[in-house]
């Protein structure tokens, strides 16, 4: 998770208690980033779905 917050953000957003799991699809999905909010749903960071896709996958998005 990005600490500082996205300039550009998609509509998106996920707590920050959210077990991975339960959003990995969807946060991968998203053209934008995703707004990681607390319990008083205030911006507390962002994770960027390309930057996860190309830890993971070593930049091949669709390639199987």
């Amino acid at each position: 998770m990005d600490v500082s917050t996205s300039n550009n953000p998609g509509d998106l957003k996920v707590s920050k208690d959210e077990i991975i799991e339960n959003v990995a699809e969807k946060i991968l999905n998203q053209d934008k980033s995703v707004a990681v909010i607390d319990n008083d749903d205030q911006i507390v960071g962002s994770i960027d779905p390309a930057k996860i896709i190309n830890t993971v996958f070593g930049g091949r998005k669709n390639n199987n």
